[in-house]
């Protein structure tokens, strides 16, 4: 009796969920295709490359403001190519973009999306496009020098934080 009724159970919440289900993987299979569609608009692969570049040109910006030697420089220069091609290897359009169109499709509903899509349609959204990677950059050098200004205050806090009172019988 118990095993009937728990199989019938069962059978009703396959019945009552079974359509939910299938609407949530037909709105995951939109959102996905949504979100695809939104990343080509958004230049994914292009704003990937990009970042590399960015990456690289701060790289030697940092090389030649630390005065380092001709020879040092061209052995963090080598250092870093090794580094960013490895990193390429790894953080590729291709290895990311599944990310993204998961990210994007479990975040945003396919209206949103599709909100997204039409915006990014328009010319104020071309436009918007267009110009955020000057935001983009423009942000990053600021925070860099935000950070170099603060380092001897991390420095200094880091050497406080460190030093440990010796005990009075050592004094």
């Amino acid at each position: 009796m118990k095993t009937r009724t728990y199989l019938i159970t069962i059978a009703l919440g396959i019945f009552a969920f079974g359509p939910l289900l299938q609407a949530e993987e037909k709105q995951t299979s939109e959102s996905a295709v949504l979100a695809e569609e939104l990343l080509i608009l958004l230049n994914g692969q292009k704003n990937v490359d990009a970042v590399f570049q960015q990456m690289g040109k701060i790289q030697d910006q940092s090389a030649i403001s630390m005065g380092a030697t001709p020879e040092a420089k061209e052995r963090q220069q080598k250092m870093r190519e090794a580094i960013n091609a490895e990193v390429k290897t790894i953080i590729n359009w291709d290895t990311i973009k599944p990310m993204f169109i998961s990210i994007y499709s479990e975040t945003f509903t396919p209206d949103e999306l599709q909100g997204m899509i039409a915006f990014y349609k328009t010319t104020l959204g071309q436009k918007w496009l267009e110009k955020q990677p000057q935001v983009q950059l423009a942000t990053m050098q600021r925070i860099q020098s935000i950070m170099a200004e603060a380092q001897p205050k991390m420095q200094e806090a880091i050497k406080r934080a460190m030093q440990v009172e010796m005990p009075k019988e050592q004094k």
